[in-house]
This record gives C-alpha cells, structure tokens and sequence, in this order.
C-alpha cells in the first residue's frame, strides 16, 4: 500500500514540475545587446520531451472521443499533465516494487 502511495505522490511531482516550468520565465540575452523574455520551453525545448505521455494521451483522447483540440488550451494541458503523472507514477511504482524484490533476494 504505500508503494502506491509514494509511487503517486512521485507521478506528481513531477507532473507539477513539468507544468510549473512550462509557465516560467527567463530573460535571453540577444547577440544585438538586447533582451528577450520567454518560456523555458520556448527557449530549451529539448528539456521538455519528458511531456511525450501526456502528449501520447492527448493525441489518444483525440482519436477516441470526440474532444476537439481547438475546444480549450486548459483541457490539452490538464490531459497532457495526467498522462504525465499516470505514466511517471506507474514508472515509480515499478522502480519501488522491483527495489523492494531486491532486497527481498
């Protein structure tokens, strides 16, 4: 039981994470001597390709149901932040569960 437990408190986690550092703001410097104030992501994409869960169960939500993508940018964001924390939890709990078969051994 606290297997599940912790391995959904990491799902979390790292869920919030992804969906805090998606909104965060950082200030670039320009070659021309200037400034530019963007997203993280935006600026290093290659960080952010930990989103392909959550990406895989929007596209699947898409295929599906009738959900149309255009309906609202919060519901493609709440579908790719629950595939992120189902798939990183289920990855937790296998990780904790194959930890706790070691130590059995």
């Amino acid at each position: 039981m606290r297997r599940g437990w912790l391995a959904t408190v990491i799902g979390l986690v790292i869920a919030g994470a992804l969906v805090v550092s998606m909104y965060a703001r950082i200030t670039r410097l320009l070659p021309g001597g200037g400034s530019e104030n963007l997203s993280i992501t935006v600026a290093y994409p290659t960080l952010f390709y930990m989103n392909l869960p959550g990406i895989l169960l929007m596209w699947l939500t898409l295929v599906l149901t009738p959900f149309d993508a255009n309906w609202s940018q919060l519901w493609n964001q709440l579908l790719v932040t629950t595939g992120n924390a189902i798939f990183y939890g289920f990855a937790a709990y296998v990780v904790v569960w194959l930890r706790a078969m070691w130590r059995r051994t």
